[in-house]
């Protein structure tokens, strides 16, 4: 593993744990109240597999070519 792993790749943990509040927020915001807890969790339903396989492909990327 480099030298530089893991200050590399917590930024990148903290930015898309950012990112992906701020999506909840916004869904939160503009959905209607009837619905918010439903579009909150198909929301998490898409992006959390999706930030896992994004981290795992940075610490893949990171490992490789660090």
């Amino acid at each position: 593993m480099p030298d530089n792993f893991w200050s590399q790749f917590l930024p990148a943990v903290a930015a898309g744990a950012a990112f992906l509040t701020m999506v909840v927020v916004q869904v939160n915001r503009y959905s209607p109240p009837e619905d918010r807890k439903r579009a909150i969790r198909a929301t998490l339903a898409f992006m959390g597999p999706t930030f896992v396989i994004g981290l795992a492909l940075i610490a893949w990327l990171l490992i490789s070519f660090g």
